[in-house]
């Protein structure tokens, strides 16, 4: 759902309001949704507590994205 949002300024607002109840109902669709461009420039920091907080089976989901996504190609 968040995804239809046009405007890039409330879709971050969104997912960084929802995401610490999104990644406990649907974590691998969340972290899917957080690897595609239109999440590109998120503050992933704002996103921690909740990628912390994630169900058992996503914890290494949640893991490799922030390796992945934040320290290796957007390097911090």
């Amino acid at each position: 759902m968040l995804n239809n949002i046009k405007s890039q300024e409330v879709r971050y607002y969104e997912m960084t309001k929802y995401m610490s109840i999104m990644i406990k109902r649907a974590p691998k669709d969340t972290i899917r949704a957080l690897k595609t461009d239109e999440y590109r420039k998120i503050d992933i920091a704002k996103l921690m507590p909740a990628l912390m907080d994630c169900p058992d089976e996503a914890r290494i989901k949640a893991r490799e994205f922030v390796e992945d996504h934040c320290i290796k190609q957007r390097r911090s």
